[in-house]
């Protein structure tokens, strides 16, 4: 169950020196502060560093220097680094290669590297932290062409340049996260962006640029037809990777007014309330849905505000098959401490027994007990670790399915939120699979706790037998 530690106090004492919430520390100080409006403000930050190239260790002298514009990396061969510091004039803004007029996108600085021929280069960097899965971000970044220097490069131009993703340093991805392909770049003196939306799997920590397709899925043509293209060179700027569910997804409500902003620019914004803004207040428990676009990208985002005075739903029944696993999740957010010292909200455990976790947030400190069961379950159920929902009819419902000869019937399929709230049941799982929805809506994206009941006889002995597990919900 779960339940507030009582000797934890629910509010820090009355401040009275007085102070705006504009530092970090006075913004913690004042979600502490009794009758004190919670803001919950966030900055949609872009998640790749140095994004436009500008801060550099020192001025560029020479080819394969991008690794001056800390943390790029100069992954593959020698994509080359352009600022207006540079004293060698073929690596200087805003006349790069000495034949290209060429002012950045924004800033001092950009990149440039080779996409087409013998010579292909890649630029990566880590991003400020690691995408979440199932989470939607907005992807962007500038494209320029090198005007033609001698003849060369034949005057090449090419249609293919692309972002990836990859999870370290060395793993250059083999497909793009984001394409440009079809259209030939001709623009030697404007930046063309390259912008969509992308779904992480949860294993993105590093970006790469590079043209992902071979030369004989390139289109490319020279200014003389009658040259045979060999060569293409693309400058890039202002990479962007940015978060579209900039709110958090579960906050607690100790009585006071939040206040949620987000700014993430140039986006629309739709609230459940038809508000177009990107403020809202909220004065209450429960959930509440934004719809997010930029450009062609568009992500739903649920909050689900937790009143911590009032209870919470219990968990369900946690049964754990003998040699499986199984993942516990806290219904609070905050800063979670179990009972053997591990943290983080989710915990992975394969043995009965009682699990406490403790939680501390704005609210106060509370405790959640998991007690479970292990049985041999004898049959197997398998069931999808991932589903989604989006009308596209591939993958829309999801059941799980049992190899069981001794099988009588199964009695219950329940689907419950990560708050432990029972979304759906079902005596009939093959008849009535679930669809994704809950109150005839479709649920966020997110992780859901499934668990089976069902009933076999084994040679005239009847019982009652369980099987559980967790999916993730995508769009």
């Amino acid at each position: 169950m779960f339940k507030p530690v009582d000797t934890w106090p629910k509010h820090s004492p009355q401040i009275t020196t007085g102070f705006a919430c504009s530092s970090i520390k006075a913004f913690l100080l004042c979600l502490l502060v009794p009758g004190v409006i919670l803001p919950v403000s966030l900055v949609a930050q872009n998640l790749v560093p140095n994004a436009s190239f500008d801060h550099a260790t020192s001025c560029p002298r020479t080819e394969g220097e991008v690794d001056l514009a800390i943390p790029w990396l100069n992954t593959q061969l020698t994509p080359d680094l352009f600022l207006r510091c540079a004293e060698n004039e073929n690596f200087k803004v805003p006349t790069p290669r000495k034949c290209t007029y060429l002012e950045p996108h924004s800033g001092d600085g950009y990149v440039g590297l080779a996409t087409y021929g013998n010579t292909r280069e890649v630029i990566g960097v880590p991003l400020i932290r690691p995408l979440e899965k199932g989470k939607s971000y907005f992807l962007q970044f500038w494209v320029a062409i090198d005007d033609v220097c001698d003849r060369w490069d034949r005057g090449t131009y090419t249609d293919a340049i692309g972002l990836g993703f990859g999870e370290d340093n060395y793993d250059i991805p083999e497909y793009p996260a984001l394409e440009h392909r079809g259209t030939i770049f001709r623009d030697t003196a404007g930046w063309t962006p390259i912008f969509g939306c992308y779904i992480a799997n949860g294993k993105e920590k590093y970006l790469f640029i590079k043209n992902f397709q071979s030369d004989d899925h390139t289109l490319a043509v020279s200014d003389d037809p009658a040259l045979t293209p060999v060569f293409d060179y693309m400058y890039i700027d202002d990479v962007a990777v940015i978060p579209m569910n900039p709110y958090p997804d579960t906050l607690p409500f100790c009585g006071s007014p939040i206040l949620l902003e987000a700014a993430i620019p140039d986006a629309t914004y739709l609230w459940d309330n038809n508000s177009t803004d990107s403020i809202r207040w909220v004065h209450d428990a429960g959930n509440y849905r934004v719809t997010i676009k930029l450009g062609s990208c568009e992500a739903e985002q649920f909050i689900h505000v937790v009143d911590v005075d009032h209870g919470f739903p219990e968990n369900p029944d946690v049964v754990v098959c003998e040699g499986n696993a199984i993942r516990l999740q806290t219904a609070l957010p905050g800063s979670v401490t179990w009972e053997d010292g591990t943290s983080g909200g989710l915990r992975t455990i394969d043995m009965p027994g009682i699990y406490q976790a403790s939680i501390t947030n704005e609210c106060g400190l509370f405790t959640q007990d998991f007690f479970v069961t292990a049985q041999d379950c004898g049959c197997q159920v398998e069931a999808p670790n991932v589903f989604s929902p989006n009308g596209d009819q591939i993958n829309d419902t999801w059941k799980p399915f049992l190899d069981c000869p001794s099988l009588e019937r199964v009695e219950l399929l329940q689907i419950f939120d990560r708050w432990g709230q029972l979304i759906f049941a079902s005596s009939d799982p093959d008849q009535l699979p679930w669809d994704g929805r809950f109150h005839q809506s479709l649920v966020p994206p997110g992780i859901y706790l499934w668990l089976v009941t069902y009933r076999t006889n084994k040679a005239g002995i009847k019982s009652t037998e369980y099987a559980s597990g967790d999916l993730t919900v995508i769009r």
